[in-house]
């Protein structure tokens, strides 16, 4: 039998919820439900320890083709956030302008394919590292795929008068967005023959990073939930939320050298980066000198075989306070038994 992925089968990570319109969304009784959730939001960010439950109503239909409709997104995260009132948690949903995953590598020229009933995915790459770095790119704002995330935002912020949290767009770190866009066969070789450029590439990808987040933080203003996209995000946290599932492909020295530098270029303007990334397995166990320990904020999202529930449920904010000494507080349970 012929290996195949069958994209139609429904996401594990998915609610179900019926959309809302805006015009029929009661936005009182969330903001309601919102403010009476910040307090301890709050205290948790602000203390030493502690624990959070996030309750994360993660819609199919936004993270796939609806996300080409600004208006059936937002009908869908609308039925989510009201869906979610109904279940125990101390972080509020929030909504999320989400548009795909080539928002910075539309700054070097490329735009998405969309599959019907499939989320977008970019038109092509570069044959090598050095490529990219021949090629003039354009602030992310001025690409077709950077206005629509701004007219995102705008319809969003329109729509619910202000009144409702509403994160950043989903942005990948700069490992992830040139690996990407780099053929793959030659980007890992570049970090053995061709490491300047490596670094020159994560540099030039964390400025664009930079520039085009401002513009969105600016645009959402108080109504800012952060860090963003997977992470239970708050007006109450701070931080710049990203994904970085490509760690796995490098070492532990390697990752340190040629990506963290770009991570905290990126995210330093933004309060910090909490890291999302994927382990599969026990033996895929983080180590903690891929941290850079100096008080910065991690969020690790992880799929490890000590999680009984074998789902991506096991969250952990750390934050180093000197030396490699650090303090957990789990967002939410995974089945291990403590609250390190």
């Amino acid at each position: 039998m012929k290996d195949t992925f069958d994209f139609s089968l429904p996401d594990s990570q998915a609610t179900a919820v019926e959309p809302i319109k805006p015009e029929k969304f009661d936005f009182e009784s969330y903001q309601a439900y919102e403010q009476g959730l910040l307090a301890r939001c709050k205290k948790f960010w602000e203390s030493d320890s502690g624990v959070l439950v996030h309750r994360r109503m993660r819609v199919q239909e936004v993270f796939s083709y609806d996300s080409k409709d600004m208006e059936k997104s937002l009908g869908w995260q609308l039925g989510a956030l009201w869906k979610s009132m109904a279940f125990q948690a101390d972080v509020p949903n929030f909504l999320e302008p989400w548009y795909g995953l080539g928002t910075i590598a539309s700054a070097f020229g490329f735009d998405y394919v969309w599959s019907e009933g499939q989320a977008p995915a970019i038109n092509g790459h570069f044959d090598s590292v050095e490529q990219l770095l021949a090629y003039e790119a354009k602030p992310v704002e001025k690409t077709p795929i950077g206005k629509h995330t701004l007219d995102m935002i705008d319809y969003f912020l329109t729509k619910t008068q202000g009144k409702l949290p509403l994160s950043y767009s989903d942005i990948q770190s700069p490992l992830n967005i040139v690996a990407n866009i780099v053929d793959s066969n030659q980007f890992y070789m570049d970090f053995m023959l061709n490491p300047d450029l490596i670094h020159q590439a994560f540099d030039r990808t964390a400025a664009l990073f930079v520039d085009y987040m401002k513009i969105q933080q600016r645009m959402i203003g108080d109504a800012l939930a952060k860090p963003g996209h997977g992470f239970a995000s708050s007006r109450c946290f701070d931080g710049m939320g990203m994904s970085d599932d490509n760690i796995v492909m490098l070492s532990n020295d390697m990752y340190n050298e040629f990506a963290v530098p770009a991570f905290i270029k990126a995210c330093t303007p933004f309060g910090g980066g909490p890291l999302l990334w994927r382990l599969v397995g026990k033996e895929r166990g983080y180590s903690e000198d891929r941290w850079d320990p100096d008080g910065r904020w991690c969020l690790l999202q992880s799929n490890r075989s000590e999680c009984q529930s074998y789902r991506w449920v096991c969250r952990y904010l750390c934050r180093y306070r000197s030396g490699t000494e650090c303090t957990h507080r789990r967002y939410s349970g995974c089945g291990r038994g403590e609250s390190t």
